[in-house]
This record gives structure tokens, C-alpha cells and sequence, in this order.
């Protein structure tokens, strides 16, 4: 579903933020807020604690999609007449990527996002720009990331002018079926723009903002057009004045100025996982023993890269994206064997050695693995470039990497010695099968290299549809490749001769990343041919004596479908959001469909029976925690969950997250029945315009409050469904709310966040509830703060930070009691829970230490080694005392541990 903004932005307040009732009611998009609340027998409302399993949320009304006028060229807004009105937009949101102008190895990863919702004077919002890899809060695993926030503010006249020129931009129906333009590299920006029009989202897309590039994609009510011109550049320059874009340009300067080029490769041996943490200099026993210990997720954390299969078909390996980065293998019907942890990001290149006995996988380094037992081998450090693709050679003794985007360096290593050899400039190298001669691209020019000489000759130079995807028969002696119509064409090798043409079958369709391979793959025994492309659910397969297509396979949905085919040539396996096998007729043989379940959050029952998690994987799963048992999963959020809470009565939980800057999250809350187990939501609550990141009940259960990245803490009444009131902050101190707390009385309201890295102010801010007044501004911290709790008597305030630091608040005095740093937990302070009578402060940190702190004394009492390498973990007491339950977001593993 695409993102609707439902209220507006009022102005920013520029002090501490009070409570303030909102006269503007959330309309809801997919279903009323309201619960249907049943009556009680003095004619008032019952809380939604108190709600029968029979409850059902109100029906929406139906919803009349826009009317197309059928016609196959015109202006945007002759092909919907509802598009007229464009000028009227409510609000409307920018992604501009300029992660294509990195390609630069070592230089980071730039963003720019903006969301402006229409005032009477203006459009008014925030502009947020980062450099470097963020994903959530919970995975802020890159030393150089850094945001920044600016509010901006676009005069209505120039606004309106910007969305009348789109809504007279002259397109035609369907996708673009040109040549390649000489513009179209990824040297240049990309951006999407997403307008509320009120009757659905338009999206606005380019591959570039150079004035000469065309064209300009247009999506809304499921249909794609085309630009036909640089209208849609032309209005884009209406805003740039307003859009404070030497931010980013700073951030891409800094990036370029701190690339070193050529630099060499460094070899790091064996340097396994992260260590897990020791208790040197801390001399503390463990207070805690461990219970059950249970993985939530058995596959990839993320969608899949890469899949390769050993030489004898016993295996296959697969490669994790950024928000997993392992390697894992499996045997050849789809059982999980080991995961393979060492890698920084996402994992591209894999290539099992000619006897099986290694694995080589890379991404920002190169890491030889020994399959029978794990190990690893060897680490090559690259330095800030990345590698997608690697070869061995036939006799295993060399290993060659390359890339098909970026770095443009093909390298070459010493697999016995492990140690660098050399490089040379060119992308896509493979080891031709059966010889020493790689085989790699040069831009549209294709060469070949003698390993034993070095000796380079030139293949093909006048393939001027090539896009630089190829792939080698098994027996080396033919050569495939995309063309510009999306075909594949076969050449003999070494003579350069064509052979055929393999043409696809599919239609056109209205997916705008439709056609271009990413895949192709030979079989084994070089009968076949399969390729799959970006953005779409079928793969391919030819066979290659006539070029006639086979089989069409339909898999999941994913931008990536890497395919790789069985020793006996008899099964294709497919992976991407799943992994399955196929036989060549297309029928399934098995499917793994657990990928992308991350724990992102944890929150354990009132009376200690149950704990639920929020998951990568878009579900909140209710588990039993005496025995780590899945009840059941909780279903429809449309992304990832990032927060779960219990209500007092442990009858309902809720859970939310969101994805900035896309246009098929709604943001919003939903609220599930666990005596029922129904997976779907009984409420959602609909109003946050950016995704939400803390949720917390009040503790007589009447209301919610939820923290977002849009800098609101908003309340909701969970009898009505209506949100109730808004706190703000000012910016940038809080254009991201991490964590809430309410006060056991439910008199106060305890929220934290991102501060302002330049003056290094991250405070805790506490207001009074019924006043709607700040009580406190607590600071201290030198980091973002990503968890807070109040003690039973309300007395004390806990918070953790990134700053590593665990601190003590008096909220009488609205002072610090204690800064609390271990001597063996290290890193960012993932959560903080009090025991219930309030003697205990239990702790995780991000090197994997679980601590308690006496909070009388304020001395570490007890550490334990929870998790065996890095990341974030999250916990919770149980109400008796005696036990807690702890989840770890990259090895899903759910663990409980008793308190001696």
C-alpha cells in the first residue's frame, strides 16, 4: 500500500515540546480506528482491554480507484482527469539517492529524503540527508554513518507550479523500448518522487537528473508511463533552491576526498567472529544460567544475494544481503547446515573450489572458507571496494574477484600462500572451465587473459548491446550475453563468432524493473541456460542446442532472484525472499520460505507466561516462554516490526515499524488479540507520516503512545481508536523518537531518542501527562539513546545509549544518581529492565554481554556472555523476578536464563 499522509504538520515548536490536544482526527486508510467498542451498563464505553474475542473492527468504505481515459498518449492528466487537480496535493515525499556517485571504492553511501505536507503559506517539513549504511537503529553497524536534519519550507506558489507542470508532462502508455542512452550510467543520481493526490500515490521516477536524459517514469492506479521529454527535470528544478542540497554535496566531497585509489588489498588470517566479550578486570561471576535457547529463523535475515552449488551436488551456498551478511549451507533439499559469520555487509561473490573442499565468499572482503568445519581460511581485506564475483581456476590454486558495477578491478590471489598477485582494470572476470584464461569486460569490450603469462587479448570490442552480464559454458567454448532488446546472444569462444539468438517470451509489463538480467547461468552439462532479471518473479530457461525456451518459473517476489543449477543439471534452485528447488519441467520439489525474520523487538507478558517478537519478516510472533514454543504469528503489517508492547492485562499486544521513504508502508500501529490468536489485527491505528519506532500502554491500558522518526510521540484512546494528543521536539534534537516509558502511576511520559551530533545533546525528556507540560530535560547522554525504563516506584529513570553508558535518573530532583559503565560490556546499550521489586537493573549490550547492576549500591553484580558475536539483543524480566528472556537480532536465537 502506498503511504497517505492523514494530518498535517503543524509548526515546530523550538522549545522542550508540550503536550498539546490535536483537533485533527487520523482518517483511516485500510480500516477505521475505532474498535466497535461495546457499551456498558452506564451508558459508557468499555476499554479495549475489556473487549469479547467476538470485537471486530469497522468495515472501510469502498474506495473507487481513478478512472483512465484509455488513452495511449497525451498529457499525465489527460490520461487520468483526476490528475488535474494535482495542484492540490496534499503532500508529497523525495528520495534522491546519490549512492551512484560513490563509485569511488571506499567513498559512502548518500541519501537525501524529504516529507512536506501543505500549509495555507507553503509546503513545510524536514529535510534528512545521511552518508553511509542505516537500515534501523538496531543495526547501526557503520562506524562512518552519519545524518543530519533540516527543516525546510517550499513558498506555495512555487509548489503548486511544480505539480501543475507534472500533471501537464507528455507521456505515453507502457515502459521505455529505446536504445541505451549515453547518460544512463550509474554515475548519475537517482530519484523518486511520491504525491499524495488524494485519489491514490504518484510516483514520479528518474535514473538520473542529468537535463539531457530522458526518460521519466510516471506510476499511479498500477499503470506505468513514460516521458516523452525533460518535463518532469524541468519542475524537479523548481524546488532544488528550496531543497538545501549542499548538505549532500558536502557529504559526497568529504567521501571523495577521503578515497585513496589502488590501494592494496590487506590479508588478515583467520580472523573468525568478533570476540565475544571476557570478564578481564570485572572478576564477576554469572547471577544467571541459561534455559531454553531456540532459533526464531532458520534462513537469511534479509533477501538473498548469491547461491552456488558444490561441484559433487551436495550442497549449495547462499549469500546474505546488508541486513544479514552470512554465508549459509544447505544440503541439497533445503536443510540448513551451518552459517558462516565474518563479513561486514552484504555478501555477493561465492565459488566453491574444484575439489569442494573450500568456499570463497566476498563483499567487502574476501573470506575462504574450509566447508567441512567452517573455518576460516583467509581474509582479505579490499580495502572499501567490493567484490560480486568470483572464480577459481581449474587446477584451485588461483582465485580471481571482480565486480560488475563499482570498483572496476579485477584481482587475482594466491589461494596457497593466501596473498595478493595483482590486478588489472575490468569487471566480470571468469575463469574459462578447463583452461588457464579468464575471460572479463571492460566497459562494452571484452578480454581475455592468459593466467600463466598475464598475456591480455582482445575478444570482442564492436558488441555494442552488451550491458555487461555474460556467463561461460562448462565446457568454455561459448559465450552468453544480454542485449539491448533483453535477449541473449551466444558467441564461440575463443573466435568470437555468433551463434544465436535466445528470445525471452515475457510481454511487457508495467513493473518499471522489468528486463534487465542479473542472472545467467549455464547448466552443468551445458544443455541449458536459465536467466532471471531485476524486479520480477520469472526465470528463464533455454536450451541450447535450438534456443528454444523450456520452462518459465514463477518464484517469489524479489528484486533479486540469483539461480543456480544442480550438479546433474536436472534441478534449478532459486532463491531471493525464499529458497526452493525446482525441477526443468517447473515443478516445485521443495521450498524454505523462513527468510527475513530478524527480531527487531521483545516484549515479555504481564504474568510471564508468553513473549512476543517483532520480526524482519513483517510478523509478530507470540511465543511460550517456558519452553521457547511458537504459539503463533501475528500478520498484516505491511513492513518490518521495530517495536512490540503488552497491554497490562496481557490481552492485547501491538506492534508497529515502517520503512522511510517508501511508498507501501502505511506507518501504522496494529493491535492483536492473543486469547484469540487470530493472526489478523483487531485495531490499527493510522496517523505517523514517518515509521514508528516505540510503542508503550499506559498502565491502566486506555492508551497508547507511539514514538516516531517524524518527531512526534503521539496518544492514542484505545476505546475510540482516535489519537488523542501529540508531544513535539524541536529539530534536529528529535526528528527520531527510539524509546518511551510511562511512569508505573501513568502520570508521566518518559521519551528519547537522536539528539544533535554537532552539539552532542541527547537528552531524556519526561512530561507530565494531565498538564501536557515538560517536567524535565535530562542531560548527559553523548549518543543517540535507544532505551529507557522506569523503576516499579517511579522514582528512578533508567536510560542506555550508543554512548555505552547506562545512567540513573532522579525525577524529583531531575538529576543524574549514577553513570553506570561495565568493564566488560562494550558498545551501544541495546535495553534496560528493572527487576519488579526494583534491587536489580538488568542490561544487553552490543558485544553480547547480559549484566545486572545493583541500583542501591550501583555496582555491576553479575555478567554473563548471552550471545557469541556482536549485535543487537534485546531483554526482559519476568514479573516474578526469577528469570529473563533474551533475543538477539542477528542469530535469531531466543534464549531464557534463570536468576540464581
Amino acid at each position: 500500500m502506498f503511504l497517505t499522509f492523514l494530518t498535517l504538520l503543524s509548526l515546530l515548536v523550538a522549545a522542550c515540546g508540550d503536550l498539546t490536544p490535536t483537533a485533527l482526527q487520523p482518517t483511516p486508510v485500510a480500516q477505521t480506528n475505532a474498535l466497535n467498542t461495546p457499551t456498558n451498563s452506564s451508558g459508557g464505553t468499555t476499554s479495549a482491554a475489556a473487549l469479547t474475542p467476538a470485537t471486530q473492527p469497522a468495515t472501510s468504505a469502498t474506495i473507487t480507484p481513478p478512472v483512465y481515459s484509455g488513452l495511449q498518449k497525451g498529457q499525465l492528466k489527460e490520461m487520468y482527469p483526476v490528475l488535474a487537480g494535482l495542484v492540490e496535493a496534499k503532500s508529497f515525499r523525495i528520495n534522491d539517492d546519490w549512492s551512484g556517485l560513490s563509485i569511488y571504492p571506499g567513498a559512502d553511501k548518500q541519501l537525501a529524503h524529504y516529507s512536506v505536507v501543505r500549509q495555507p503559506n507553503g509546503f513545510e517539513g524536514q529535510a534528512f540527508f545521511s552518508k553511509g549504511y542505516f537500515y534501523s537503529i538496531n543495526q547501526r553497524q557503520d562506524p562512518n554513518y552519519k545524518e543530519i536534519s533540516k527543516v525546510i519550507n517550499i513558498p506555495l506558489d512555487v509548489a503548486r507550479k511544480f505539480l501543475q507542470t507534472l500533471a501537464e508532462a507528455p507521456v505515453y502508455v507502457g515502459d521505455y523500448n529505446g536504445s541505451p542512452i549515453a547518460t544512463h550510467t550509474d554515475d548519475y543520481p537517482s530519484l523518486k518522487i511520491y504525491i499524495d493526490t488524494g485519489s491514490g500515490t504518484l510516483g514520479v521516477v528518474s535514473n538520473s537528473q542529468q537535463d539531457n536524459f530522458y526518460p521519466w517514469a510516471f506510476i499511479f492506479a498500477g499503470r506505468l508511463f513514460t516521458g516523452t521529454d525533460a518535463t518532469a527535470f524541468e519542475a524537479f528544478q523548481l524546488l532544488k533552491p528550496y531543497l538545501q542540497k549542499d548538505v549532500l554535496e558536502d557529504m559526497l566531497k568529504s567521501a571523495r576526498d577521503n578515497y585513496t585509489p589502488n590501494a592494496t588489498p590487506n590479508l588478515t588470517p583467520n580472523p573468525g567472529l568478533t570476540p565475544a566479550p571476557t570478564n578481564s578486570g570485572s572478576n564477576l561471576a554469572s547471577l544467571v544460567t541459561p534455559g531454553f535457547s531456540v532459533l526464531s529463523q532458520p534462513g537469511h535475515l534479509g533477501s538473498i544475494r548469491n547461491v552456488t552449488v558444490s561441484p559433487d551436488g551436495q550442497i549449495f551456498a547462499t549469500a546474505g544481503d546488508e541486513s544479514d551478511r552470512t554465508v549459509r549451507l544447505w544440503d541439497k533439499n533445503g536443510q540448513l547446515l551451518k552459517v558462516l559469520n565474518g563479513h561486514t555487509s552484504n555478501v555477493g561473490g561465492l565459488s566453491f573450489s574444484p575439489d569442494g573442499k573450500m568456499l570463497a565468499s566476498s563483499g567487502r572482503e574476501i573470506i575462504i572458507w574450509e566447508v567441512s568445519n567452517g573455518k576460516q581460511l583467509a581474509n582479505f581485506d579490499l580495502n572499501g571496494d567490493q567484490a560480486s564475483l568470483l572464480s577459481f581456476s581449474t587446477d584451485g590454486k588461483t582465485l580471481v574477484s571482480s565486480d560488475n558495477i563499482s570498483s572496476r578491478q579485477v584481482r587475482l590471489w594466491d589461494v596457497s600462500a593466501y596473498k595478493f598477485l595483482f590486478s588489472l582494470e575490468g569487471t566480470n572476470a571468469i575463469v574459462l572451465p578447463g583452461s588457464s584464461t579468464i575471460i572479463y569486460s571492460d566497459r562494452q569490450i571484452i578480454k581475455l587473459m592468459d593466467l600463466t603469462s598475464h598475456q591480455t587479448t582482445l575478444y570482442r570490442d564492436d558488441i555494442l548491446s552488451f550491458h555487461g552480464i555474460f556467463s561461460i559454458s562448462p565446457d568454455g567454448k561459448t559465450l552468453a550475453l544480454e542485449n539491448s532488446a533483453n535477449d541473449i546472444e551466444l558467441y564461440e569462444v575463443p573466435s568470437g563468432k555468433k551463434l544465436k539468438t535466445l528470445s525471452t517470451s515475457l510481454p511487457k509489463t508495467e513493473d518499471l524493473f522489468f528486463e534487465q538480467i542479473f542472472y545467467l547461468v549455464f547448466s552443468p552439462d551445458g544443455k541449458y541456460l536459465a536467466a532471471s532479471r531485476t524486479g520480477n518473479t520469472t526465470v528463464e530457461v533455454w536450451q541450447e542446442s535450438d534456443g528454444k525456451e523450456v520452462t518459465i518459473v514463477t518464484a517469489d517476489k524479489s528484486y533479486f532472484l540469483p539461480i543456480a543449477f544442480s550438479a546433474d543439471s536436472q534441478r534449478l534452485y532459486i532463491t531471493g525472499t525464499s529458497i526452493s528447488g525446482w525441477d526443468l519441467q517447473g515443478k516445485q520439489i521443495f521450498k524454505n520460505a523462513n527468510s527475513g525474520s530478524k527480531i527487531n523487538a521483545l516484549a515479555l507478558s504481564p504474568d510471564g507466561k508468553t513473549f512476543v517478537t517483532g520480526t524482519q519478516g513483517k510478523e509478530v510472533k507470540l511465543w511460550d516462554s517456558a519452553n521457547g514454543n511458537l504459539i503463533t504469528t501475528f500478520t498484516g503489517s505491511q513492513s518490518e516490526i521495530f517495536a512490540v508492547a503488552y497491554s497490562p492485562d496481557g490481552r492485547l499486544v501491538a506492534g508497529t515499524g515502517g520503512v522511510s521513504y517508501y511508498p507501501d508502508t502505511d506507518n501504522a500501529i496494529r493491535l492483536w488479540d492473543t486469547t484469540t490468536k487470530n493472526a489478523a489485527p483487531i485495531l490499527t491505528l493510522t496517523g505517523h507520516f514517518e515509521p514508528v519506532q516505540a510503542l508503550a500502554f499506559s498502565p491502566d491500558g486506555k492508551q497508547l503512545a507511539s514514538g516516531s522518526y517524524d518527531r512526534t510521540i503521539r496518544l492514542w484512546d484505545l476505546s475510540t481508536g482516535k489519537q488523542t494528543a501529540e508531544f513535539k521536539g524541536k529539530v534536529p534534537e528529535y526528528f527520531r523518537f527510539y524509546t518511551l516509558a510511562f511512569s508505573p502511576d501513568g502520570k508521566m511520559l518518559a521519551g528519547a531518542g537522536s539528539g544533535d551530533p554537532d552539539s552532542k545533546d541527547f537528552p531524556v525528556k519526561v512530561w507530565d501527562i494531565a498538564t501536557g507540560q515538560g517536567i524535565a530535560s535530562l542531560q548527559g547522554h553523548t549518543g543517540n539513546v535507544l532505551t529507557l525504563a522506569f523503576s516499579p516506584d517511579g522514582k528512578t529513570l533508567a536510560s542506555g545509549s550508543e554512548d555505552g553508558s547506562v545512567r540513573l535518573w532522579d525525577i524529583a530532583g531531575k538529576k543524574e544518581l549514577a553513570r553506570l559503565d561495565s568493564k566488560a560490556g562494550k558498545g551501544i546499550v541495546y535495553s534496560v529492565a528493572f527487576s519488579p521489586e526494583g534491587k536489580s537493573l538488568a542490561v544487553s549490550y552490543q558485544n553480547g554481554l547480559l549484566a545486572l547492576w545493583d541500583t542501591v549500591t550501583h555496582q555491576e553484580i553479575s555478567n554473563t556472555i548471552a550471545q557469541s558475536y556482536s549485535g543487537a539483543f534485546y531483554l526482559a524480566f519476568s514479573p516474578d523476578g526469577r528469570f529473563l528472556i533474551t533475543g538477539h537480532q542477528q542469530d535469531t536465537a531466543l534464549k531464557r536464563w534463570q536468576i540464581k
